[in-house]
């Protein structure tokens, strides 16, 4: 005999029209930000746009500013700071460098060969 939460899951599962859950990877969500920051961003915004949770947000602002990827600008003095502390960055503007444009350019390349129809790296 089977119960009905078993028959509510495999009813779920061999659902046709329910779209599979996708995870974004790393290099995806660094894309996103860099790519929200190429114009100045808050934090929150920050947060919104690319859809990460505040403990994401801090996550990836801190790894992004310490490979140079974003730069931090305080809101009040619009002075450039090089390693914010993580319960300061709500004090700050950030914005994707020269460096971060370019890997952003090198991901969307990247990305492009990936999904294309003919990969033009393939050669038979």
């Amino acid at each position: 005999m089977v119960s009905r939460f078993t028959s509510n899951l495999q009813t779920k599962q061999n659902n046709p029209l329910k779209k599979p859950i996708k995870r974004r990877g790393k290099y995806e969500i660094m894309a996103e930000c860099l790519d929200a920051g190429k114009s100045l961003i808050l934090k929150t915004h920050l947060m919104y746009r690319c859809n990460l949770s505040f403990d994401q947000s801090n996550d990836y602002i801190e790894f992004l500013l310490k490979m140079k990827l974003f730069d931090a600008y305080s809101k009040d003095t619009n002075e450039l700071h090089d390693y914010p502390k993580k319960e300061d960055y709500s004090k700050f503007y950030f914005v994707t460098t020269e460096k971060g444009k370019n890997f952003l350019k090198l991901y969307s390349e990247i990305e492009f060969n990936l999904n294309s129809d003919s990969p033009t790296w393939v050669h038979f």
